[in-house]
């Protein structure tokens, strides 16, 4: 194959653009989120809600180290939140992340 990456290349263009890694570690990480035989599909409609949701809140709140999941630097797992959410959206988030770390509120 490494014979005709130059050939693959000129036909298909770059790498990036017809890589199938990230849809398969998408998928891999769908996979692991499975807690049902009997739902499945409830358990990835769960899943990729919860992620994009969190994801809409870091963006929107701007907190990209707050809530990123890699794990944290230092030992100190308290998180703060900004006084700027009303209790609603507040109880929410804490319920979502409480729910996607398998830890209490």
């Amino acid at each position: 194959m490494l014979l005709h990456i130059v050939l693959t290349i000129r036909a298909m263009g770059p790498v990036w653009a017809y890589w199938a890694f990230p849809m398969e570690c998408h998928c891999g990480d769908i996979l692991c989120n499975i807690r049902s035989q009997w739902f499945p599909y409830a358990n990835i409609n769960k899943y990729v809600t919860s992620c994009a949701q969190l994801t809409h809140i870091t963006l929107i709140y701007g907190l990209h180290d707050k809530l990123g999941l890699l794990p944290p630097v230092c030992h100190d797992m308290d998180v703060k939140l900004p006084s700027c959410l009303s209790a609603p959206l507040r109880m929410k988030l804490i319920a979502t992340l409480a729910t996607h770390f398998n830890k209490s509120a």
